[in-house]
């Protein structure tokens, strides 16, 4: 009881943490799966379903929250980035996509999940794969110079001297024929 007491009490803090976190600029989500009780839990827990805790962190204010949603899906996601307005970091779930089709949301994916491939790949094609990870390094370079930097002042950093990187990364893709 006192548990559930003591959350009733944190629920409108809670609340008005994710509010600040969903109004925020620049937003970061992440989604895992979650198995949990959603229902009444039984001897051979039949309310065990997949469900989501969306993992939200707003830049600005560096606060995190967490949503638990009772399924994994579009749907899900969309509703709780519904009120959502900015840029929107995420890794590669596709779920994120549907939220990004709405005005004023930006998706700017996690290079890092792109970058993983590319480890991965150095068993079968180190060549490729090493001259690909030194673009990274280069790209890791100017995050560590942002590292204290505002977002505004990262993002003015990040087209001063990442874009180029960038540029010179789609190039060699191309020439490699992996674009």
């Amino acid at each position: 009881d006192w548990v559930s007491k003591g959350l009733d009490l944190l629920r409108p803090v809670y609340q008005a943490q994710l509010e600040l976190i969903i109004a925020s600029r620049y937003l970061v989500a992440y989604d895992s799966k979650l198995r949990a009780a959603v229902g009444g839990i039984v001897k051979s827990l039949p309310g065990y379903k997949q469900g989501a805790l969306w993992g939200l962190y707003a830049l600005e204010h560096d606060l995190v929250a967490y949503v638990f949603t009772k399924a994994r899906s579009h749907a899900a996601c969309k509703e709780v980035l519904k009120d959502f307005r900015g840029y929107l970091i995420v890794d590669g779930y596709d779920g994120f996509e549907p939220v990004a089709q709405r005005e004023g949301v930006e998706l700017v994916n996690c290079n890092n999940h792109a970058r993983r491939a590319f480890v991965r790949a150095e068993g079968s094609d180190r060549k490729r794969a090493e001259e690909a990870l030194v673009f990274y390094q280069e790209l890791y370079k100017i995050e560590e110079e942002g590292r204290k930097m505002t977002p505004d002042q990262r993002r003015r950093l990040r087209q001063e001297k990442a874009v180029p990187v960038f540029d010179k990364f789609k190039e060699w893709l191309k020439l490699v024929n992996l674009a």
